[in-house]
């Protein structure tokens, strides 16, 4: 993910020195982008560390540089915040860019998360080209050998898995062993703690446990986020597949943060080769207890109850109260531009789109949080739902307006609106 485009090349930023070009100022360094807020309590806690960190790695030669992009409510606030800093920062009126970073990153400015994007702070580290090498930089300047292991590059998934597992028997089963099978491989994030958990799990058994019966060339490694070797040995007895060894925990976030896994449970679906197949595959395994999609790679459309609009920006239609003639149209519009904009999609973007044909707990949700009829109707709703940032739009749905709403969003030209939160 490269953001030489919107940040590295023109740029102005504030420094004490006044604003100063980004590329002259960064030329050389490795880039922290720090996301924060005066009004966010994580943020007032992680920012006097990483001053101490920063301080360090200048101490001892490290060509680092941080750049505070802030989600401050003002420029009171702003001034505020970033008097305490020692570094650069996007200048508070230059929203469009703040923006574009958070939306490039999937920065969410609220200091909690109930939904795949990330709460502030957040650390993006980005090389000296503006390739982003991590978005978990909080947690990098934390460790204890933080300079050593400066500029922090992630591991390759293959390095982040390791080559070692357990069965149920508790003999070793290698990595290499099963990409020499040719088997699928699906990554279960879960643990005994975890109510959503407890209800997939008996379902992910059941599917499993059919496609080893029909012969599939495929398996499990459960990665465990609980809090004790005892609740993991008491949860993995009841799985029939493999697991990363509870005494290998230090590995659990290199793995999540591979894929972005901000919640449980998560389930992963990689080729043999460790490519990535499916990087949210739960809901359409559980929508598919037979086995007959596997390996369960995403659909164009998903039914609206299994987006990921907490995660991904999704195009969403609200066809409830359309009649099938209507609904059968609609879909087939969103089928063919869905197929185009996948492959015409830049390396950051993920935009996904849903569709609803009958009332939901996420179709009503959403007519309830947001100011449009709350009854269906035969009119099509057409929505841009991000996190809690949507776009709503009022007028006629057709090809043409559906293709202008992604042109826009992709220019960042869409005005997004916000809920304080979403009613359930």
């Amino acid at each position: 993910m490269g953001l030489t485009d919107v940040f590295c090349a023109d740029a102005l930023l504030e420094s004490s020195h006044g604003k100063i070009l980004a590329q002259d100022a960064l030329k050389g360094k490795i880039i922290g982008l720090y996301f924060s807020a005066q009004w966010c309590t994580p943020c007032r806690d992680f920012t006097p560390k990483l001053i101490e960190q920063y301080k360090a790695l200048q101490a001892n030669g490290k060509p680092f540089e941080v750049v505070y992009v802030s989600h401050d409510k003002s420029q009171e606030a702003f001034n505020d915040s970033y008097g305490e800093m020692p570094w650069l920062a996007l200048p508070y009126e230059d929203r469009e860019l703040q923006a574009t970073l958070s939306k490039r990153l999937q920065v969410h400015g609220k200091e909690y998360s109930n939904n795949g994007l990330s709460p502030i702070p957040m650390l993006a580290i980005l090389d000296e080209q503006c390739d982003v090498i991590t978005k978990y930089g909080t947690k990098s300047l934390l460790e204890s050998n933080f300079i050593e292991a400066f500029p922090w590059m992630p591991p390759t998934l293959e390095q982040a898995l390791g080559n070692k597992f357990v069965n149920q028997d508790g003999l070793e089963v290698t990595l290499t062993s099963l990409r020499s099978a040719g088997k699928y491989i699906g990554i279960y994030f879960s643990a005994k703690w975890c109510g959503p958990c407890s209800l997939f799990t008996p379902k992910l058994k059941d599917t499993y446990k059919k496609l080893q019966a029909d012969g599939k060339l495929f398996e499990i490694i459960f990665i465990s986020w609980d809090k004790s070797d005892e609740d993991f040995s008491e949860y993995f007895g009841e799985m029939p597949w493999l697991a990363l060894p509870f005494s290998e925990q230090a590995k659990k976030d290199l793995i999540g943060n591979h894929f972005g896994v901000n919640h449980i449970p998560e389930f992963v679906m990689l080729s043999p080769e460790l490519e990535v197949i499916n990087k949210d595959a739960r809901d359409i395994v559980k929508a598919d207890p037979e086995g007959k999609e596997f390996p369960w790679s995403p659909p164009l459309i998903k039914d609206l109850e299994f987006t990921n609009a907490d995660t991904y920006p999704t195009l969403l239609l609200l066809l409830e109260g359309c009649d099938d003639h209507m609904q059968a149209e609609m879909e087939a519009l969103f089928a063919k531009i869905s197929q185009e904009v996948k492959l015409t999609m830049k390396e950051w973007e993920n935009l996904d789109f849903g569709i609803a044909k009958k009332s939901g707990d996420l179709s009503i949700c959403l007519r309830q949080s947001i100011p449009m009829p709350s009854t269906p109707s035969a009119k099509v709703e057409f929505l841009l739902v991000h996190g809690y940032d949507f776009y709503w739009h009022r007028g006629p749905v057709d090809e043409a307006s559906v293709r202008l709403v992604i042109e826009d969003y992709r220019a960042d030209n869409l005005d997004m609106e916000e809920v304080d939160d979403w009613v359930h």
